[in-house]
């Protein structure tokens, strides 16, 4: 579990991000896996490396290579304060997952 970040920390990264990370980078281009910065972010970042990326006009609903999204990959990781920002956002889930005893047998 990570430590929530201070103020002065979380502007401390927020300072240095700024200063490295060109605001017209394209940031859904992908990886090998397909997966784009917010979707490595949605796991382990907290929300307001989350929210910085989306200022940059991240894709929300960009998927992986799986067909999952950062919101998928937030749930997934139980990143709480990213399940929620990304929710309040309008993020959707790639997919809705049905279970075998959910389907009727008829």
């Amino acid at each position: 579990m990570y430590a929530v970040p201070t103020p002065s920390e979380t502007e401390e990264v927020l300072v240095q991000a700024r200063s490295t990370i060109s605001p017209n980078k394209n940031y859904s281009k992908t990886n090998k896996r397909g997966e784009t910065c917010l979707i490595a972010a949605a796991t382990e970042c907290p929300a307001f490396f989350i929210k910085f990326l989306m200022e940059r006009k991240a894709n929300l609903n960009k998927q992986d290579e799986s067909s999952r999204t950062a919101l998928d990959h937030a749930e997934g990781a139980l990143n709480s304060a990213v399940v929620t920002l990304l929710r309040e956002s309008g993020a959707s889930r790639a997919a809705t997952v049905i279970f075998r005893d959910d389907v009727d047998d008829d």
